[in-house]
């Protein structure tokens, strides 16, 4: 598989982890995938490196940029699956703190309000079905837009999927 980047000017978390699933997919079954045409001055590549696509994927590149806390603005590609080292708990509490950063900082979860206990609630569901029943890995990008007031959850996965489970 060759990616053309090229005429890459914007993309998503679910462009993200569709192209993280494809890869990975593409590996396993011993094909060959890579970038082509990637600008290394483009604000594509650069989110792309602030979002650890490049990193989740094993692909070592330097980089030249200040990374800066991205706690309220985006969580990295994450791996979810066996064998990960980021439990789902901290995996769900790291989508919220991205989601409504300064509601989850009660000292105990009662002092969470309870919206924010809720989303956490169906995150933490969310990323432990992935993990439970995913056949390969998993991965999760989440990304706070404050133009548009509006959050991106994305998540892709080599489970067997819902109709296949009935």
């Amino acid at each position: 598989m060759v990616l053309k980047t090229k005429s890459f000017h914007w993309i998503t978390p679910v462009g993200v982890v569709f192209l993280i699933s494809k890869y990975r997919d593409y590996e396993r079954k011993g094909r060959k995938c890579e970038f082509e045409g990637f600008d290394e001055n483009s604000a594509i590549y650069h989110y792309l490196q602030r979002v650890d696509f490049f990193a989740i994927l094993g692909i070592d590149l330097i980089e030249n940029f200040v990374r800066r806390e991205s706690r309220g603005r985006f969580l990295p590609a994450h791996s979810i699956g066996r064998g990960h080292h980021v439990e789902v708990d901290q995996l769900a509490e790291l989508a919220t703190d991205c989601i409504a950063p300064d509601l989850g900082d009660g000292e105990d979860d009662w002092d969470i309000p309870e919206h924010i206990r809720c989303l956490r609630y169906g995150l933490t569901e969310l990323v432990n079905n992935v993990q439970q029943h995913s056949q390969g890995e998993g991965c999760i990008v989440v990304q706070y837009y404050p133009s548009f007031k509006s959050v991106t959850v994305a998540v892709a996965d080599t489970g067997i999927g819902i109709r296949s489970s009935f």
